[in-house]
């Protein structure tokens, strides 16, 4: 492992980090509040070089009751939208930090000025991997954490491909202690986009037809996330929205090394590839009123799950449409709302379901 403290958002310093597989042990203070070289940094950003050059002059002259006073002062105009400022630009400094160090392993041990809850949220690594002759682009995030094996929870996206909506499922994820990987099954920059019907059917077509290439896609991310060090390889499920639900359904399907899998609001009809001895369990959460699959196919999938001795379970949520977790959805036409009580319902399965399949598994 390589040490390092006292980053202070020192870009530069961060570039010049030798090319090493090892992780990287950070000792605290990842960002910079003042510079008190140049008076640089969170504060300057937001309250101005003025008040900074005084804060400066104050702690020089050990004057720390006025010092105290003035930090006050800036507080009093408007604190709300001081401290928006404030947390907008130390997630800025944190985002930058953490892009800096995308290529490497990385543990923090947060120092006196770091946000714990700020860390948690930017922590972030993007991991390039094959499948074949496709160059793919997933996503590991992780909480902080003091060791580096976690249970890894695989997020597959909708058919806008690996954006926001699954990089903050995946973040959901990471909040409840695991290590998400969401992987990327369209290539690397290759993305839908929300409402664009004709676009996300033209990525999602070639694998819907073809379940040999989605499960060989699909296979491929997990095989990438299990070669990460921050990943109890050992302790795995995997999670898909929509088409993603599609997807963690054919790797139970394929017979897939993974404790569990969560479709949530997937496609639930099977393709015409032969199917292994299914080892996962599996959890689905649907709207009953989903266009896309209507009950005739949620029974058929019932009757397929029993026929295979599958541990299975359906949660059926009434008067819920499709895409009932994604907060973009709003197409009632198309069958896609966004539903705040069902997101809620589902995510409270979702943790006890995970938190089942591990506890179980030591």
């Amino acid at each position: 492992m390589l040490f390092i403290s006292d980053v202070h958002h020192g870009l530069d310093s961060l570039k010049d980090l030798p090319n090493t597989k090892e992780p990287i042990v950070i000792l605290g203070d990842l960002i910079n509040w003042i510079d008190y070289r140049n008076g640089e940094g969170i504060a300057q950003d937001v309250f101005g070089k003025e008040i900074v050059s005084q804060l400066i002059k104050l702690r020089k002259d050990h004057n720390f009751k006025e010092r105290k006073k003035l930090w006050s002062s800036m507080f009093k105009e408007d604190e709300e939208k001081v401290k928006f400022k404030l947390e907008e630009a130390i997630y800025r400094q944190y985002q930058e930090v953490f892009q800096a160090l995308i290529n490497y392993d990385v543990l923090i041990i947060p120092g006196n000025v770091d946000s714990e809850k700020i860390i948690k949220e930017t922590m972030t690594k993007n991991v390039e991997y094959v499948d074949g002759q496709r160059v793919l682009e997933g996503c590991l995030i992780t909480a902080n954490a003091q060791d580096l094996s976690k249970p890894l929870v695989l997020v597959i996206h909708d058919w806008t491909g690996r954006g926001q909506y699954a990089l903050d499922k995946a973040q959901e994820m990471a909040e409840l202690g695991y290590a998400a990987f969401a992987i990327d099954m369209y290539g690397k920059g290759v993305f839908g986009k929300e409402g664009d019907v004709e676009l996300n059917s033209s990525l999602m077509g070639p694998f819907a037809s073809d379940r040999v290439l989605l499960r060989q896609r699909a296979m491929a991310g997990l095989d990438a996330a299990r070669k990460l060090s921050q990943v109890d390889s050992e302790r795995a499920a995997a999670i898909g929205f929509c088409f993603g639900g599609m997807c963690v359904l054919e790797l139970a399907r394929a017979g897939a090394n993974l404790a569990g899998v969560v479709s949530v609001h997937g496609i639930f009809a099977p393709g015409e590839t032969t199917n292994a001895r299914i080892q996962s369990k599996i959890l689905c959460l649907h709207g009953h009123d989903d266009p896309m699959v209507p009950p005739e196919q949620v029974v058929a999938f019932e009757e397929e799950m029993t026929a295979e001795k599958a541990d299975w379970q359906m949660h059926v949520y009434g008067g819920t449409s499709h895409a009932f977790t994604n907060p973009n959805a709003n197409n009632p036409d198309f069958g896609t709302v966004y539903s705040d009580l069902a997101d809620r319902r589902a995510t409270r399965s979702i943790k006890d379901f995970l938190g089942d399949l591990f506890e179980s598994a030591g």
